[in-house]
């Protein structure tokens, strides 16, 4: 793309130095005008599509990040369920001694909590996930209409 854009911001200006050398009329004057416009106007694009680029590749980094810990949540929560059913399975081998079963059952409590909060945060990530998913769509959207705006100026600067 830049290199497209540097070959579009040579050939206006080649056009215009071209021409610089002949005489000053107003329909060489008014092209050379023209030309100058659509030459600011691809700068400012070309800023815009940057910028765009940027945030693009800004929400599509937190997107992974938020996507990398689902995933990571998602092994966490497979490994406490795990052992919640080890300690049950314990549970059931130690009903005679009292002491033991207490511990045993304490930390299954304790477990399903934690199994609980990671539910919340489960939701919240999610949640997350689809509100960037969302915003990086709508920026793409924004940054193809800039490409397609972008291409529409090298057009202009052939007619």
């Amino acid at each position: 793309m830049q290199l497209r854009t540097l070959f579009l911001a040579i050939s206006l200006a080649g056009t215009a130095f071209g021409q610089a050398g002949a005489p000053a009329q107003p329909d060489t004057l008014q092209a050379l005008l023209t030309e100058v416009r659509l030459l600011r106007q691809t700068l400012v694009v070309i800023q815009r599509l940057a910028v765009q680029q940027q945030h693009v590749d800004a929400l599509s980094r937190q997107l992974d990040q938020v996507r990398e810990q689902i995933a990571r949540s998602a092994q966490e929560s497979n490994a406490q369920m795990a052992a919640v059913a080890a300690n049950e399975a314990r549970l059931a081998k130690e009903q005679q001694d009292g002491f033991v079963r207490h511990d045993i059952e304490d930390e299954i409590k304790k477990a399903k909590v934690v199994m609980e909060e990671q539910a919340v945060r489960d939701k919240q990530q999610q949640a997350r996930e689809s509100q960037l998913a969302g915003q990086l769509q709508a920026e793409q959207v924004k940054l193809h209409e800039l490409n397609d705006r972008l291409d529409g100026l090298e057009r202009a600067s052939y007619q």
